[in-house]
């Protein structure tokens, strides 16, 4: 009996065919022109679905508008997909309580790393002009807070 040649199993074939196809694939979409026309029919659907949402009518709003509804018409008849999503969201919830103490370390390091200086300005830019009428508020208060204790002292002696 004579040896059967090897043949490359189906899936393994199929494997080789699917990475012919994404390299061609990428080749095709990192050829310049390409990229140029994929950009200019972004830009130009972009520009339709921009304009036609500045119109009272807008036909994109109300496509979306009757998406929503319907999802959200689907999920109240649906009390599977409702726990699935409450799940989902817990989930969520718990990964992200999980690393609050990295979250909090995060903060604490780059609030660490300011200067005096570099905390004044970020506040300065942050309040604003009602940073000067805090101030004053708080010397105000502060001279009255001690003339009390001052005189309560000196009455109590």
């Amino acid at each position: 009996m004579g040896a059967v040649p090897e043949h490359d199993p189906p899936a393994r074939i199929g494997l080789d065919r699917r990475q012919q196809l994404n390299a061609m694939k990428n080749q095709l979409l990192e050829h310049p022109d390409v990229r140029s026309w994929l950009s200019s029919v972004w830009d130009e659907i972009a520009r339709s679905l921009l304009t036609d949402l500045g119109l009272p009518e807008s036909q994109t709003r109300a496509a979306l508008e009757q998406a929503v509804t319907s999802v959200g018409q689907a999920l109240a008849a649906d009390a599977a997909m409702q726990r699935r999503i409450n799940q989902l969201i817990e989930q969520a919830a718990q990964r992200i309580t999980a690393s609050r103490h990295k979250i909090g370390n995060f903060i604490t390091e780059v609030v660490e790393g300011w200067d005096a200086q570099t905390m004044t300005d970020r506040l300065e830019l942050v309040i604003g002009n009602d940073l000067q009428y805090i101030r004053m508020n708080g010397t105000v208060v502060g001279s009255l807070v001690g003339c009390l204790i001052f005189l309560g002292e000196w009455m109590l002696r």
